[in-house]
């Protein structure tokens, strides 16, 4: 009615002023009767207050559409993140180079796929190859992916597999309970277990990792490449694959597919679970084994899964080509179910 009303108002102006008897008659046709003074004093109480209430409407409306393009710009965002870390996990990202200054004997211990946060981890044995490594003088660990269980939440069932569920509860235990001995440091990659969590919300468990342990050094998604010398390269690789029927067969065919200048000196290999090596195309090729337990996944898909470590004595000349290379598979047979209730 108060538009109605100033529309009116605006008509029966004269000299400026508007003629309330005028206006009272015209009104009076359409609504409830009024005197001119009453029609006035109506105008004069909600001509200002519907302005407000326009002028909220509107400012509600702006406040509206600018949080709808808001959270469209950050669905767009997080689309774009998840597009670009599957991009990342499911293909081949490339590695980051690394240039590490050894001795002409290099001592070093090599282990992979812990699935620290799962219900079959071995943590007990993990810190015992800790000990191990302090005791025999070696103060560097590489971890070749798979440091926690993550959590694949198009598979159901894997909640089960968890005693520590989503990113924060799985980087905190990890960072908390990994074993820690003075002197050592661990060069670790990740690989698809620990990228569920990118899956889930774009959060990379292995920069959380190595930012909060200064014994912790992250080296990327999948593999890195580790220049010893200027004649020597080592690389980590947590490949995308499954298990094959043979154990020689995935690693064959993998350094088959690399062309003559790509091929590293050595190469460790986890997520298969499995414990080998061979020298095929002058590269000294490694399957390093688990750090946990078969899990009911794979006894369901009839997978053998081994559980130790490599222990690595490599001997170069003068000019950084390796002289020799003597390795040892420490394999773990003493079993410790449930070695995650004594842990916290």
């Amino acid at each position: 009615m108060i538009e109605t009303l100033k529309q009116v108002v605006k008509k029966h102006r004269k000299h400026n002023k508007p003629v309330w008897k005028m206006i009272a008659n015209e009104m009076n046709l359409e609504f409830d009767y009024k005197s001119p003074e009453g029609w006035r004093k109506y105008y004069n109480r909600h001509k200002d207050k519907n302005l407000e209430e326009e002028k909220e409407k509107m400012k509600l409306k702006s406040l509206k559409a600018k949080a709808k393009e808001e959270e469209k710009k950050e669905k767009e965002r997080i689309k774009k993140l998840k597009e670009e870390a599957n991009a990342k996990i499911k293909g081949f990202v490339p590695p980051k180079n690394y240039k590490f200054k050894i001795d002409k004997e290099f001592k070093f211990m090599v282990i992979s796929d812990s699935h620290l946060g799962g219900v079959y981890e071995q943590l007990t044995y993990l810190h015992s190859l800790y000990d191990l490594a302090a005791e025999r003088g070696i103060t560097t660990i590489y971890h070749c992916g798979d440091i926690s269980e993550g959590y694949k939440q198009s598979r159901p069932d894997h909640v089960y597999s968890l005693h520590k569920i989503g990113f924060d509860d799985q980087a905190n235990y990890i960072i908390r309970n990994y074993p820690h001995r003075e002197g050592i440091t661990t060069y670790f990659i990740t690989g698809n277990h620990d990228h569920f969590h990118i899956q889930n919300g774009g959060a990379n468990i292995g920069e959380r990792i190595g930012s909060m342990r200064k014994d912790m050094i992250y080296l990327g998604i999948n593999n890195a490449r580790i220049e010893l010398t200027h004649n020597c390269r080592m690389d980590l690789f947590h490949p995308q694959d499954g298990s094959s029927y043979a154990l020689s067969y995935a690693g064959q065919k993998f350094l088959d597919s690399l062309s003559g200048g790509d091929k590293p000196n050595i190469i460790f290999v986890g997520h298969h679970h499995k414990g080998i090596f061979f020298i095929y195309r002058n590269v000294y090729y490694f399957e390093v084994p688990s750090t946990c337990l078969q899990s009911d996944w794979e006894k369901g898909k009839r997978i053998q899964n081994t559980s130790g470590a490599w222990l690595v004595n490599l001997k170069i000349d003068e000019e950084g080509t390796i002289v020799s290379l003597v390795s040892e598979f420490l394999q773990h047979f003493k079993k410790e179910y449930e070695d995650y209730k004594n842990w916290k």
